[in-house]
């Protein structure tokens, strides 16, 4: 036996004249050295070998990788090229196991056979995350549980084996709003899912022996499944494995009785356990780890993160024990574990006729991006027989202008577009369009809609929907009477209990009591008392104020030139009031809108620029106005909440000479001149030849 590791160690030594190694440097001559000492087959004299396999021609490619994908990408185009009797003859050896499964995922399809002989950590499956996500909540001691923990648990992979109606409890919360939930409002939610609801978001806290029997059971439901996958039950074995390990421990450590240290110490065992391949390791390509290549030898090796701390590790500060006194009493040092390191590195290659090296040269986080000191050894020495060569994976860049998206104009998609004309086409969907037609497209002929989640601050076009309840409410009785400094001051004390109404009826189940929603409570009743007040000023000024509706809702008929089928306008209009005499068409916003956003000096600018989409929306509302009672003169325009101290932003046509006036008087010529835009944006969109294509938005 020792003759035999003396000469399998003696194997990979060449002859010293070749000055290969530095005996007082290198770590493979360190290791030959102290280990050979130990079959007595080193002495004061070095090996002398005058032929060796590594002394052969080889071929070795070092290649530099700008990341660790590039790797695997580089990898599998790497075996694309081989033929089948070369990828027999081939091993991938990952020093980054973590790479294995990028690596699998970017096989060529030629590869038709592998044997991995080296294991996917069990941490990298979706269900071993599931426990640690229930354990983490479960050191949260809270009879409130939070609905984001609620849907990731319920939407989780494991958590779908586990709820038979789990989309209806996060649909549920999402409707009604609710951030916080007790177990009872849960068990109420769950109807056939209580036996795992009540298991899963039950307090543990006070019964924490039951927690490794809790996670088994949840376990035990999850294996009934009958479409449960194979790997899937190949994973959930494993994890029962580790959650028996532990309930072993707990018994025998009775200090293990905290979820915390139940959760740290199934964190630790997870990360040792891998879920092992079959496969025949005689056929196919081969993937396996640098420990795996020890006694074998492959015609074509290729190697992957053949870096600094990763080939060799280095150091590493796991022990307490200090690098002098396990110097001093003959400990393993780290220089022990890189000497083992550099054995299997050229016990690896010693063999093979092909090397490819890569290397990530990216730095990010504790990876330098530096080479193995292995490539700076066989680029230092450069045998004579070895034939190195170096590459790069430079990725191509290619400056193109990018093209504008369109989207055609089916049969099906003219079809949906004429069902919404003959409905209604309302001012923001018209608006939209004019943003970027390819959002028209998706939001109105799709119906796609932005994913709903549980509004946890209260959103501002929320927000803006409760100032708008909340002066319908208040100014409905007084409709079509003259409004006096009495009747606006008698409103002033009625805005709390009607805020509080409209965030009950808006924000349903949310909570407004605290935070941010706190904050924009408040600034929902600032914004409507300083709009009374505002009234109440013009009032005292001797102006005479009447509101004649109030969300008034509008669908009139239009006769589009060139269209032979009906097109409706249609929308609700906030405010209708008619101010000393004159006529005013407003809407509100909550949002801060200038003076200058009404005003318009080319009208083309209108169906062009989203900028004026203020512009074009309250000129749509006096349109249908004129449609549906007749207008001679009017002005329309917005009272900007946050900017509610400039009053009544009025629509306004400015002259291109600065020194003339803007007209805000809203007449027959004005409408006629707003109706040919309108009806040219409206003729876009109904035109099949005309496709939705792409704007880009400044």
């Amino acid at each position: 036996m020792q003759e035999l590791v003396a000469a399998n160690l003696a194997e990979i030594i060449w002859d010293a004249d070749s000055n290969f190694f530095d005996d007082n440097t290198h770590s493979v001559s360190l290791f030959m050295r102290e280990y050979a000492s130990k079959w007595k087959i080193y002495n004061s004299q070095p090996f002398s070998i005058q032929s060796t396999h590594f002394l052969k021609p080889k071929k070795i490619a070092l290649v530099e990788a700008s990341k660790n994908i590039s790797q695997v990408k580089y990898v599998g185009d790497l075996l694309s090229k081989m033929s089948a009797a070369a990828l027999e003859e081939t091993a991938i050896i990952l020093a980054d196991e973590a790479l294995l499964v990028p690596m699998l995922h970017s096989l060529p399809a030629n590869v038709k056979k592998v044997n991995v002989t080296m294991g996917v950590p069990l941490a990298t499956f979706p269900l071993s995350s599931f426990f640690d996500i229930l354990l983490q909540l479960k050191i949260k001691d809270t009879s409130q549980i939070y609905y984001r923990d609620i849907n990731n648990i319920v939407t989780h992979p494991f958590g779908k084996l586990l709820f038979k109606n789990g989309g209806d409890i996060i649909t549920y919360l999402q409707e009604n709003n609710i951030a916080y939930s007790s177990l009872d409002q849960l068990l109420t939610i769950a109807k056939e899912d209580t036996t795992i609801t009540r298991l899963l978001f039950t307090n543990w806290n006070g019964a924490e022996n039951n927690t490794i029997k809790n996670c088994l059971a949840c376990i035990d439901i999850a294996k009934e499944q009958d479409d449960l996958g194979a790997t899937d039950r190949a994973v959930l074995f494993q994890l029962q494995s580790v959650f028996k390990q532990l309930e072993s421990l707990q018994e025998q450590y009775a200090y293990l009785d905290s979820i915390s240290a139940i959760h740290s110490l199934y964190k630790q065992l997870l990360g040792t356990e891998t879920l092992d391949f079959k496969g025949d390791a005689y056929d196919g390509l081969q993937i396996m780890g640098l420990l795996e290549s020890r006694v074998l030898d492959f015609k074509n090796v290729i190697m992957t993160s053949v870096n600094e701390g990763t080939l060799p590790s280095g150091k590493t500060n796991a022990s307490f024990i200090t690098y002098d006194l396990k110097q001093q009493f003959e400990l393993p040092k780290y220089t022990e574990k890189d000497a083992i390191y550099a054995y299997h590195f050229y016990h690896a290659i010693q063999r093979a006729e092909n090397c490819t090296l890569l290397y990530n040269t990216h730095s990010d986080g504790i990876n330098t991006g530096e080479k193995s000191r292995f490539i700076k050894q066989l680029e230092v020495y450069n045998l004579p027989n070895h034939e190195l060569s170096k590459t790069v994976i430079a990725h191509k860049i290619a400056i193109s202008t990018p093209e504008k998206k369109t989207v055609q104009k089916t049969e099906a998609v003219m079809e949906i577009i004429h069902k919404m004309a003959a409905g209604y086409l309302s001012p923001s969907a018209l608006t939209s369009y004019i943003r970027n037609p390819l959002d028209f497209y998706k939001q109105r002929i799709l119906r796609l809609k932005e994913l709903e989640e549980v509004e946890e601050t209260v959103a501002a076009n929320t927000m803006g929907t409760i100032v708008h309840n909340t002066l319908e409410n208040l100014y409905k009785p007084l409709l079509n009477n003259i409004l006096t400094t009495e009747i606006l001051k008698a409103l002033l004390p009625l805005i709390e209990n009607e805020v509080k109404q409209q965030f009950s009826d808006v924000y349903k189940e949310g909570d407004y009591t605290r935070g941010k929603n706190l904050i924009i409570y408040e600034v929902v009743k600032k914004f409507v008392s300083n709009f009374i007040n505002l009234e109440i000023k013009d009032v005292e000024a001797g102006n005479e104020i009447v509101v004649t509706a109030l969300e008034e809702e509008f669908k009139e008929s239009l006769d589009v030139p060139g269209i032979n089928f009906p097109v409706i306008l249609g929308g609700k209009v906030d405010r209708i009031d008619r101010y000393n005499g004159v006529l005013r068409i407003i809407d509100y916003k909550t949002g801060k809108v200038n003076a200058s956003d009404l005003h318009i000096v080319e009208w083309d600018v209108i169906t062009e620029e989203y900028k004026y989409s203020k512009a074009f929306q309250v000129l749509a509302y006096a349109t249908m106005y004129q449609s549906k009672y007749g207008l001679d003169t009017a002005e329309a325009g917005i009272i900007s909440f946050k900017n509610l101290g400039a009053g009544f932003l009025k629509f306004a046509t400015k002259p291109a000479a600065a020194s003339r006036t803007k007209n805000a008087i809203i007449d027959e010529e004005v409408l006629a001149q707003y109706k040919e835009q309108l009806f040219a944006i409206i003729t876009e969109i109904l035109n099949p030849e005309i496709p939705f294509t792409e704007k880009e938005i400044i």
